[in-house]
């Protein structure tokens, strides 16, 4: 009685089998073109193309020449010749180098001959030199109007003048703050070393207090304290001292100076928010007691 329907279901079992075979082989008589493609839906990446690198133009070739050119020239008439030397089309030649550069190092030099002949070809080979000749030409009519100045002994030499101080005190020290001017609201020396990280120009306190302490000397023994710095003030040269007899003794060993900043006010603010160099003195006073008065200023010595 279990026979019949053991039957049927094989025969499903068979039927199911055989159409999947017909699938198989059907599938299988299907071309590939006719298929489809795996991934279908899927952006298909390309490769760039090759970059295309360009030949160099004519003011690039003569550019490159004159630099390797004026590398072996050690007087103004091998410059000019190397200048002025026709293109060698045919020479291979590395694009390295700066002719901005080497035309300032010629006006530097002072070959004047050699840097007109680059201005002239240049402009044949359509290269601009305008700015690295005012940028060198300018600094060096700056250099020799300052060697001019040399020659007045005024300038050379300049008298001694006093710095404009203040001071306080308490019972054990006494603080004293100069400024390097002759007077205490008044324009002082150029001190100031400008920097323009971050793009923008500003007072570099790190460079300008190390210029400050290379060009002063200080002196603090016992009760005299003195200073001395020769600085820039416009177009002149000041000698700015200070030499003070204190009311009493200081112990120098637990005395000091340093180089602050104080924000500029009036005349002597430049700029929006400048700062100005001073010079302060911290001195320990031997013995604890008020002093009646002013530090004694002394004449400076020639």
């Amino acid at each position: 009685s279990l026979l019949p329907p053991i039957t049927s279901l094989m025969g499903c079992k068979l039927s199911f089998l055989a159409v999947i075979v017909v699938l198989a082989s059907e599938s299988a008589d299907v071309p590939e073109s006719a298929q489809p493609k795996k991934g279908k839906g899927t952006k298909q990446v390309q490769e760039p193309p090759p970059t295309k690198v360009s030949a160099p133009s004519r003011a690039q070739r003569w550019q490159w020449q004159v630099v390797a050119a004026l590398a072996g020239c050690s007087s103004e008439s091998e410059a000019e010749a190397a200048i002025l030397q026709p293109l060698d089309e045919e020479l291979q030649l590395a694009s390295e180098g700066d002719l901005f550069a080497e035309v300032e190092k010629m006006i530097f030099h002072g070959w004047w001959n050699a840097s007109r002949a680059a201005v002239l070809q240049g402009r044949k080979e359509r290269i601009d030199l305008t700015a690295p000749v005012r940028r060198s030409v300018a600094e060096v009519k700056q250099q020799a109007e300052e060697l001019l100045r040399w020659l007045d002994p005024n300038y050379a030499h300049p008298a001694p003048t006093l710095m404009a101080f203040q001071w306080a005190q308490n019972a054990s020290a006494v603080t004293v703050a100069a400024r390097f001017a002759h007077k205490w609201e008044a324009p002082g020396a150029n001190l100031a070393v400008y920097s323009t990280d971050k793009g923008q120009g500003h007072v570099n306190k790190e460079r300008t207090e190390a210029l400050v302490k290379q060009l002063l000397t200080v002196s603090m023994v016992n009760h005299t304290v003195e200073a001395e710095i020769l600085a820039k003030v416009q177009n002149s040269r000041k000698r700015f001292t200070l030499s003070l007899r204190l009311f009493d003794e200081t112990v120098p060993d637990a005395s000091g100076w340093s180089v602050v900043f104080r924000k500029a006010a009036g005349s002597m603010q430049m700029s929006r928010g400048a700062e100005i160099p001073e010079l302060h003195f911290q001195m320990r006073k031997r013995w604890a007691e008020d002093w009646p008065w002013l530090p004694v200023r002394k004449l400076p010595l020639y």
